[in-house]
């Protein structure tokens, strides 16, 4: 009985032997698992690193780019323009402002009077006149012919209204060499002047518009002689009114 017990405890000691064995082997092959150290979370969880020679590279182009685009905007944007003076821009305003106010008056010439029926019909005689004259002195008396008596007489003679000569009014030589007379009334005072003998003779007419006896304006022209004794007809424009008449008597 008591070998059939040892025998007994004998197999129980060596079955626990067993699977403590059986333990151990079995922890022994887990722990090397077990024992690799897991990666810390910043490395496990972060972008995988550039190695160092591809990222300076990198770096070093970003900044060559951002550097030709600052140049590149430096180029086309248009450069700034320059700061304008306030007295530079008010000072020429202000002297042409002054020379406008002074110079219009002084620049402007007086409105030349308007043209009447009167110095229509005085410019028409004295075409007239100076026609027939060039004729007289150039194939007549290659001379410059006397002056003449005034038609009418004075510009009282317009107070009322023209002016109707009589035939005897063109009695004088001058008259009759040029050829010339006026029948219709007249609206001004005619008369042909020798200024200087064998130099300088000229007609003139004289006009009263308001007809007070004093003479408005007055238009008339001149001839002379040339070396061959040609006459050389100046134009017809006007002179001045205080012309005086020469007084002369009526042949």
């Amino acid at each position: 009985m008591s070998d059939t017990r040892a025998t007994a405890r004998l197999r129980v000691s060596q079955l626990t032997n067993l699977v403590n064995l059986t333990r151990d082997e079995a922890a022994a092959k887990a722990a090397p698992a077990a024992a690799v150290p897991e990666p810390p979370p910043a490395v496990r969880a972060g972008p995988a690193r550039q190695p160092r020679s591809v990222a300076v590279p990198m770096t070093l182009g970003v900044a060559a780019l951002t550097i030709a685009a600052v140049i590149g905007y430096a180029r086309i944007r248009p450069a700034p323009a320059p700061p304008v003076e306030i007295a530079s821009v008010v000072a020429p305003a202000l002297s042409v402002a002054k020379s406008a106010k002074v110079t219009p008056s002084a620049a402007q010439p007086p409105r030349p009077p308007a043209v009447t029926a009167a110095e229509l019909q005085a410019r028409a005689t004295l075409e007239r006149l100076r026609t027939g004259l060039d004729t007289c002195i150039r194939n007549g008396i290659h001379a410059l012919p006397g002056g003449s008596p005034a038609v009418p007489p004075g510009l009282a003679a317009l107070k009322d209204g023209a002016f109707t000569p009589a035939p005897g009014d063109w009695k004088t030589a001058v008259w009759s060499c040029a050829q010339f007379q006026i029948t219709d009334p007249m609206d001004f005072q005619l008369q042909w002047q020798l200024v200087k003998p064998n130099a300088e003779g000229r007609g003139v007419a004289w006009i009263d518009q308001d007809r007070d006896g004093v003479a408005d304006r007055a238009l008339g022209f001149s001839i002379t002689l040339g070396p061959r004794g040609e006459p050389i007809l100046g134009d017809i424009q006007g002179i001045e009114a205080t012309t005086p008449v020469s007084t002369l008597r009526r042949q």
